[in-house]
Formats: structure tokens, C-alpha cells, sequence
């Protein structure tokens, strides 16, 4: 069951509509009101076979790259690198990282030193553990299989 209180132009009632799910909203502004119900009069369920959704990695549990830091998995002042060991940048203390002038998120380092728009950085920096080169994605991943 869906409750939208301010229903305004009915996004969440069509919404809700599509999904097959129980709604109720209330607007108090007539204009509103009336082209909402004409949004949702128009909106078509979505069949059900349609609704189901493929596990890929937007699926799986996100886990910021500061928590690796605040649960001392990996520690403030570490250098992470590249794969060829060419380019490093140093962990703080909040999770962001710092690479000459550079300074933010593991992912936007990276977008910047390869003048990208994006960058995935749990495989694009590494660290070495135990003498052995593992992207820091090892990290999240070990962190993940024990919850």
C-alpha cells in the first residue's frame, strides 16, 4: 500500500499503478489533482514477467571506501597505486585519498590522472598485502563475505 500525502502532478500513484501496487494520494490543488488523475487513468501495469531484474553489481551491498578506512581494514596515510606501480596516491583519514593536486573519492582521483569523466577506482588503485599486489576491490570484497 502506497500513501503519497502531497500528490502534486501523481508521479508516485503512476508509479505505483505500473508496479501493480495499492495506492492512495491527497492534493488539495485542484489543477493538481485533476492532472494527476489523468496521469494515472493513462498509466498501463507493467506485466509481471517484465519486472523482474538481473543481479549485476548495482545489486550487490555498496560499500563506501571510507568504511574500509573507519574499520581499520586499510589505514590513514597507506599509498595505493596503480597497477604498474607508476602513479600512487595516499589515504586519509575520512576515506578520500590525495595524489599531488589532486584530492576526493578513490573514484574521482582516478577520473582525473586519466582525464576521464569516470573511473572505477576500487580496480583501478591497488595495495600489497603481505608482499602481494591485490586491487583495494580484494578489500571490499573480503569485507563483504563476512557480512
Amino acid at each position: 500500500m502506497i500513501l503519497d500525502p502531497f500528490l502534486g502532478s501523481g508521479t508516485t500513484a503512476t508509479v505505483a499503478k505500473k508496479l501493480g501496487r495499492n495506492f492512495y494520494g491527497i492534493e488539495k490543488e485542484k489543477t493538481y489533482f485533476k492532472a494527476a488523475e489523468q496521469r494515472i487513468k493513462n498509466a498501463k501495469p507493467i506485466e509481471d514477467n517484465f519486472l523482474d531484474t538481473l543481479k549485476n553489481n548495482r545489486s550487490k551491498p555498496r560499500i563506501p571506501f571510507g568504511s574500509l578506512v573507519e574499520l581499520g581494514i586499510i589505514k590513514p596515510g597507506t599509498n595505493i597505486f596503480d597497477n604498474k606501480k607508476k602513479i600512487t596516491a595516499r589515504i586519509m583519514a575520512d576515506g578520500s585519498i590525495k595524489h599531488n593536486q589532486a584530492e576526493g573519492s578513490i573514484h574521482k582521483v582516478a577520473a582525473t590522472i586519466l582525464g576521464a569523466e569516470s573511473c572505477n577506482g576500487w580496480t583501478y588503485w591497488h595495495c600489497d598485502i603481505n608482499g602481494r599486489t591485490y586491487p583495494i576491490d580484494y578489500l571490499r570484497q573480503r569485507l563483504i563475505s563476512k557480512n
